[in-house]
């Protein structure tokens, strides 16, 4: 982690650096006319506008790496003791009242409603268009 956080601080040095490159030689473009000297800038000031996308492209694969190296230090184990249980408010909890298992969001949206049932029975009927009555 430290060697991230280095990383990241050398990176944004560099940023900086070509910042202030990028500024020096718009100052300098301000101040001639030469067409030769412009071009020079010019060609400076895109140079260092792709640099500072390069280093800042770093910085976030470097955000990246931190926030999963962040990750890999969590620990998804529960406190000792509750074994799958959650509880259910405190109120219940005070009251001394049973926890209740833990349900996965797919076991509660399977067990909403029966699955429907194709209406095969029905495919054999037709109306009759004199009468608009089923035959």
């Amino acid at each position: 982690m430290a060697n991230v956080d280095e990383t990241v601080a050398n990176v944004q040095r560099k940023i900086d650096r070509e910042r202030a490159l990028i500024n020096a030689a718009n100052a300098m473009r301000q101040s001639t006319n030469n067409p030769a000297v412009l071009s020079r800038l010019d060609g400076q000031i895109k140079d260092g506008r792709r640099n500072i996308e390069y280093f800042e492209s770093k910085l976030r694969d470097l955000d990246v790496q931190r926030t999963a190296a962040g990750v890999e230090n969590l620990s998804l184990q529960q406190p000792d003791g509750w074994n799958g249980y959650v509880p259910t408010t405190r109120a219940a909890m005070a009251a001394g009242s049973r926890p209740r298992m833990a349900t996965s969001v797919v076991a509660r949206a399977s067990c909403h409603r029966a699955p429907r049932m194709p209406r095969r029975h029905l495919a054999h009927r037709t109306r009759d268009p004199t009468t608009a009555s089923w035959i």
